[in-house]
């Protein structure tokens, strides 16, 4: 993208931007370049035979997406447990069906949707969730009315098509989301700015050709002005709890490889001569002269050809040792040395990446149980702790925007107002779990009553918790009248 232009459109417009070219040009295309494994500038060899200096390329394990997909797993697991406590049932059914894989998150895929953009946060630093709106009318003043054809519609952005307008405490307030289309053969760029006016936010879609100048087209329905209404941004920063000490003043987020690009390099040039050290240590086997012929051409024969299998030579040599035509030059593999030198390397990227010094490992000995794994680790449990608050943090506040525009936009009846709990289950760490674990002792303590547990971690109302609650403990009476029976009938 031509970052210079596009940030100068948005200056011009709204006064400010996020304007470090050099961050988008320099150190976001790396770390982009890094995820897609494509080949970098020392990945290319010169290396001399004596003769010349040909080049060749270096083979690579490309780690960096193995690193972002590692830290994606480690961190939030598919498997998501959402608990909506509102007064109406509804607003959980609204967000995602009555069996948890429906509603609003069901027909935008979420769990796919999500793997996606948590996978691109790490590797880029920051990625984002915008709510969009489609079968809606948008007048002329940017007055939204939804049709019975009303849905969301989410949409997922990387950092490259991050642009920050303002922000707080590294919170980003405003922003452009920038993105690319094909129309008819020809590329636009596409602006989408969410600004915030008179305390709701405003969203502005603009089209830009080739030449960075405002265009409307007519097979592209767009609204150019959107007015939501809403106090929130229709859209969530993810972004890794990691300072930026690149630019030390940018919003957006550093990837979990930034700092350790020296050692993917380490890691790539380690493999690169254990992999060539099969290749150049093959076995070679030395002959005399005497024992080549040619073919009528000139060319010479030697006697592994499978075409030749009678070798002719003259004269008094030929009643010498066989050993004095034919040596054989088996060299030593150093696999040894570069396989523990690799292992270092492994450990110095994961190191630098935050996993840890041993998350990877390339020998299969001895057997190690998950929780001397974890034990091991505890500088990578307590990162990923950390991330995976950031993140749930996120998401609760998406899944609020979007039971807001619900009942503010679309007209349903769901309550946006609901409290929302979200739990990562089966994953390394699992969120709520604490508060969780917390809320049983206050009800063993006659801290928190049961209906108020029940309402909280099971998202029903409070008519449905009592009705539960009673089933409950009529299910117990029932166990303790059976118990005494037994008792009795022993007497």
């Amino acid at each position: 993208m031509d970052y210079t232009n596009i940030i100068k459109v948005i200056q011009e417009r709204y006064s400010k931007c996020y304007a470090n070219k050099d961050f988008y040009s320099k150190s976001l295309k790396l770390w982009l370049s890094l995820y897609k494994g494509e080949k970098q500038s020392y990945h290319t060899l010169r290396v001399s035979n004596g003769i010349t200096n040909p080049k060749r390329e270096m083979y690579r394990l490309n780690m960096a997406p193995r690193i972002a997909r590692d830290w994606k797993s480690a961190t939030l697991n598919e498997d998501i447990d959402i608990v909506v406590n509102s007064t109406n049932n509804k607003s959980s059914v609204f967000l995602q069906g009555t069996k948890g894989n429906g509603g609003v998150l069901g027909d935008n895929n979420f769990t796919v949707l999500l793997s996606s953009v948590i996978e691109k946060m790490y590797a880029l630093g920051t990625s984002a969730i915008a709510i969009d709106l489609d079968a809606v009318n948008v007048d002329d003043m940017g007055n939204i009315t939804a049709t019975t054809d009303s849905k969301i519609r989410l949409k997922q952005y990387n950092a490259m098509q991050i642009i920050p307008i303002s922000w707080h405490n590294n919170i980003i307030d405003e922003v452009a989301f920038v993105s690319t289309i094909n129309v008819s053969g020809k590329e636009y760029t596409t602006l989408s700015v969410h600004k915030k006016e008179n305390g709701t936010y405003v969203i502005y879609n603009t089209i830009l050709n080739k030449d960075f100048k405002e265009v409307t087209l007519d097979n592209v329905n767009t609204a150019k002005i959107v007015r939501t209404n809403s106090e929130k941004p229709l859209f969530v920063i993810f972004k890794t709890n990691i300072d930026n000490n690149i630019d030390l003043d940018s919003p957006l987020g550093l990837s979990v490889y930034a700092d350790a690009i020296d050692s993917l390099k380490g890691v790539d040039t380690i493999y690169d001569r254990a992999i060539y050290e099969i290749i150049s240590g093959q076995r070679l086997v030395l002959m005399n002269k005497a024992l080549l012929t040619t073919d009528s051409d000139g060319n010479c024969i030697v006697p592994q050809d499978e075409r030749q299998y009678f070798m002719n030579f003259l004269g008094d040599d030929a009643l010498a040792d066989i050993s004095e035509f034919v040596k054989d030059f088996t060299p030593n593999f150093r696999t040894d040395a570069l396989d523990k030198e690799l292992q270092n390397q492994l450990n110095m990227l994961s190191f630098k990446c935050g996993l840890g010094t041993q998350y990877y490992r390339m020998d299969k000995s001895g057997n190690v149980t998950a929780t001397e794994f974890l034990g091991s680790r505890q500088d990578f449990v307590r990162n990923v702790g950390i991330m995976n608050k950031t993140i749930v943090s996120e998401l609760k506040s998406l899944f609020s925007e979007i039971l807001w525009v619900g009942q503010n936009l679309l007209g349903k009846n769901v309550n946006a107002d609901a409290k929302i709990i979200v739990t990562v289950k089966d994953g390394l760490i699992t969120s709520d779990k604490e508060e969780k674990e917390s809320d049983r002792a206050d009800v063993a303590a006659g801290l928190m009553s049961k209906l108020d547990y029940i309402m909280k971690w099971q998202g029903l109302t409070e008519e449905q918790a009592r009705e539960k609650l009673e089933q409950m403990e009529e299910e117990q009476g029932k166990k303790e009248e059976e118990k005494e029976d037994v008792n009795t009938t022993d007497k």
